[in-house]
């Protein structure tokens, strides 16, 4: 019986240690700004709560969801983090602004337990893209959307 305890106890010690070099997902967000839009908007997601705001620019007395926060849970933060290739994300190349062309500017930001990575419309070339719209709908999905952009 010690011995299935001991097994036990150094089995549970060495899960919890996460691999040397691996980072922790600890927060994701998206914002898009500027452009004909008028408005931005932001979706944060962490272990603890889904949060989704919209503001209106310039004064504009629109009307737009102002706040969606939602609660989350480990189980689904683990499944969602689970989701997200860090290493292409790490990989992705900031393209330029729209905003010069009247279009809206969007940064993806994911805070890990070691750095902050942030690219901004990382999609300029074919795989870039990919990665970059996978992950898009990878966070419209934890609000119930099909797309960023419903």
């Amino acid at each position: 019986m010690k011995k299935l305890l001991f097994k036990l106890f150094f089995a549970l010690a060495f899960a919890s240690i996460p691999l040397h070099g691996q980072e922790k997902i600890q927060q994701v967000e998206f914002s898009s700004f500027g452009g004909r839009a008028l408005y931005s908007s932001r979706y944060t997601l962490n272990s603890l709560k889904k949060e989704f705001s919209a503001k209106p620019l310039m004064g504009q007395k629109e009307e737009l969801p102002k706040e969606i926060s939602l609660p989350n849970t480990p189980k689904n933060w683990e499944a969602f983090t689970k989701k997200i290739n860090l290493d292409k994300f790490k990989k992705l190349r900031d393209g330029p602004s729209q905003q010069d062309f009247d279009g809206q500017d969007e940064v993806i930001i994911i805070k890990t337990d070691k750095k902050t990575y942030r690219k901004m419309n990382a999609r300029g070339n074919d795989h870039d893209r990919e990665v970059w719209y996978s992950l898009l709908q990878i966070i419209a999905k934890e609000f119930g959307k099909k797309s960023i952009y419903e």
